[in-house]
């Protein structure tokens, strides 16, 4: 079995490609924080490479940005490289199935601020339900 499931941020936008056989690809980063804390108190973190292929690769591209918290499921794959130094290298990057938002849903316009009365001032008038 092989099936990956993390929640995380994108650490930068994501990156579109077209394949030789015109196959949409996406590319991005994501960020996971581990559950623990080092001994100094910081929270570590992991970075994994994700890929989409076709029409998830063309939803990604379109509306994943920088920052968003996102869940996803795929599976693990190796791809063989070779430095510049003719040395053999392997990178293991995480193949996408699902791609879903973590942070709800997003908004285009910014949130126009609220006057609000202060709910803890005891000067606030209530309201007359007579």
């Amino acid at each position: 079995m092989n099936d990956v499931k993390m929640l995380g941020r994108l650490t930068k936008e994501p990156k579109s490609l077209t394949m030789q056989n015109q196959t949409a690809l996406c590319v991005f980063d994501l960020a996971v924080d581990r559950r623990y804390k080092t001994a100094d108190g910081q929270k570590g973190c992991d970075f994994f490479t994700c890929k989409a292929f076709g029409t998830l690769a063309t939803f990604c591209a379109q509306n994943l940005i920088k920052g968003e918290r996102i869940a996803i499921s795929g599976r693990l794959a190796n791809e063989p490289w070779t430095d510049h130094y003719d040395q053999k290298r392997i990178s293991t990057v995480i193949v996408l199935r699902e791609v879903y938002f973590a942070d709800g849903k997003k908004s285009s316009a910014k949130a126009e601020p609220t006057d609000y009365p202060d709910p803890t001032d005891d000067n606030v008038p209530l309201p007359d339900f007579e």
